[in-house]
């Protein structure tokens, strides 16, 4: 299906597989790739997997720390970095998309679960401020309809559609699912889908909020959280050494010997 700003290709599978398809279509062997650092540890056994070099970079509070990157393809999860939860600020936005420009480089970014929103205003995807067909969106639908609903999508730039095209009849000539396609279609029009959002997002939001009152109330000598207003997890670092986390999780004292 066509979207506003792109093509709309359905695939089979989600997460790496979904990452690693891409990268096949889009990359030589022996070239370098730029990602988070810390990252999502997929992205980069896809990279390796096709033969490309991942070149880890710094994140900060306001996500990935732009520089004039030698190289032509990006990997960035910017409404929400995984695993920090931080959100790529506006001005960085601006940055990586002037870098792609000027490099004709091009960026995958990859929305991760930043559906499930806590507090604040939903952050809109960089693609939205893509005006040169420099980035791809891609997703899936595993966090929010089941973990074994295998469709993904991306949203193209005009001038990849085609070659995306030939590429995926070359490496998934048979298509998704349709059964699973035409019912997620159905559920979105109806609008259950929304609403179907809305009650998860209150679920998991309890949940949150739960296990952040727990590790803060039983484990603040243990753990520093880091807040965050989206997600399914809580990223936290680490206040002691491993060995106190191995007792603790072990169900020992940890004064004990």
């Amino acid at each position: 299906m066509l979207a506003a700003e792109g093509y709309v290709s359905a695939s089979v599978g989600r997460g790496t597989y979904v990452i690693f398809q891409y990268e096949q279509q889009m990359m030589h062997p022996g070239e370098k790739v730029i990602v988070e650092n810390p990252c999502y540890t997929g992205v980069k056994n896809a990279i390796n997997a096709v033969g490309g070099i991942p070149v880890p970079c710094a994140v900060d509070v306001n996500g990935i720390i732009p520089v004039d990157w030698n190289a032509r393809l990006l990997f960035v999860t910017p409404s929400r970095q995984y695993p920090t939860g931080t959100v790529l600020s506006l001005e960085r936005r601006q940055a990586i998309l002037r870098w792609a420009s000027e490099r004709q480089a091009v960026i995958v970014e990859d929305d991760y679960d930043s559906e499930f929103r806590h507090r604040g205003r939903p952050v809109e995807p960089l693609k939205v401020l893509d005006k040169g067909g420099r980035v791809i969106y891609i997703g899936t639908f595993s966090k929010t309809i089941l973990p074994d609903f295998r469709v993904g999508y991306a949203v193209l730039p005009p001038s990849l559609t085609e070659t995306f095209c030939k590429a995926q009849q070359l490496f998934e000539p048979h298509t998704p699912s349709l059964l699973e396609q035409r019912a997620l279609t159905s559920f979105m029009n109806s609008g259950l889908y929304q609403r179907h959002l809305r009650r998860v997002r209150r679920v998991y939001s309890q949940k949150y909020e739960v296990m952040r009152h727990t590790m803060k109330e039983k484990l603040p000598h243990l753990f520093e959280l880091v807040d965050s207003d989206a997600g399914l997890h809580i990223f936290a670092r680490l206040r002691e050494g491993i060995e106190k986390i191995e007792r603790v999780w072990n169900g020992k004292n940890i004064d004990s010997p």
